[in-house]
């Protein structure tokens, strides 16, 4: 791969690191991620526009570098890859950071996330079914997750969306473990508030947690719709699951699971207070397992 690199994008390189799925290199001091077996061509167009206009709005993405041909993707055996330029190697998981993905108008596809809960839950019933007692933490907690994400599903699939355009902003698929915002392969096409919303996870489970940040979002809700779809997203356990998998996957131990187990109280304590500020919207107002 040294060698293929530096014949098609004269980038000479020591080495190449590894790091879960992650795959990158330093050169003169700056870091670049290695994509590879790329197989939808039309999504990495649309990235590639993507990132030159936020770019060029200042938001300092990782983008795309070209080859020597001029081009962002180059073939290697057959697979297509790209390389991405790191532009911030500073943590920039902040509220003022991704309310600047809002409202930026873009050609990725609506991404369906009521079906991609489903999905999310259906695969790791599967799952557990097929590895039955070799994960006791996970066997003895999935249920009280797998009934909030059953919640979260039923209370945003049942609300009319129809009526009204949601996905009106760039998201970022990110897990505890991984808020790399600046990588364009973690963008979808969604509401605001499923940013917002992951946010305020991310905070909570790593104590950081910021009732005047909470506020100031709960304050920014502009309808019905959008108070639905921040408490549906608060109720699905993403960060859960995300770790399950790792788990299943052998990226992490079991032991990673008890962030989510012992703060399920808290976590309540978080609903409730959320709840309450939300007291107009009644589909929210009717969940009341929450305060049991």
């Amino acid at each position: 791969m040294k060698n293929y690199i530096y014949l098609n994008y004269g980038i000479k390189i020591d080495k190449i690191f590894v790091k879960g799925k992650e795959k990158y290199f330093f050169y003169n001091n700056t870091k670049y991620y290695i994509v590879e077996n790329i197989k939808d061509i039309n999504f990495v167009d649309n990235l590639f526009n993507l990132t030159n206009r936020l770019y060029y709005n200042n938001l300092t993405i990782n983008t795309f570098i070209l080859n020597n041909e001029n081009k962002y993707l180059t073939n290697k055996d057959g697979n297509n890859i790209c390389i991405l330029k790191v532009n911030n190697m500073e943590s920039n998981y902040t509220l003022d950071y991704i309310n600047k993905f809002e409202n930026f108008n873009c050609n990725l596809d609506d991404y369906d996330i009521v079906n991609e809960w489903k999905k999310t839950v259906d695969n790791l019933e599967k799952e557990m079914i097929e590895y039955n007692k070799e994960f006791p933490i996970i066997q003895n907690s999935i249920n009280y997750f797998i009934g909030m994400a059953e919640n979260a599903i039923s209370l945003l699939n049942n609300y009319k969306k129809e009526i009204i355009n949601n996905n009106n902003s760039i998201g970022h698929k990110i897990k505890l473990t991984n808020t790399n915002l600046d990588n364009p392969f973690n963008f979808i096409k969604t509401n605001r508030m499923y940013d917002l919303s992951n946010y305020i996870q991310y905070k909570f489970y790593t104590n950081k947690n910021d009732y005047d940040e909470i506020e100031k979002m709960i304050k920014s809700i502009r309808n019905e719709y959008e108070a639905i779809f921040l408490f549906s997203n608060l109720l699905f356990p993403k960060f859960y699951f995300d770790m399950v998998v790792d788990i299943l996957n052998n990226i992490v131990n079991e032991e990673k699971l008890n962030v989510f187990i012992n703060n399920i109280k808290n976590y309540k304590e978080l609903l409730i207070y959320i709840q309450n500020r939300l007291k107009n919207v009644k589909e929210i107002q009717l969940i009341s397992w929450i305060s049991e």
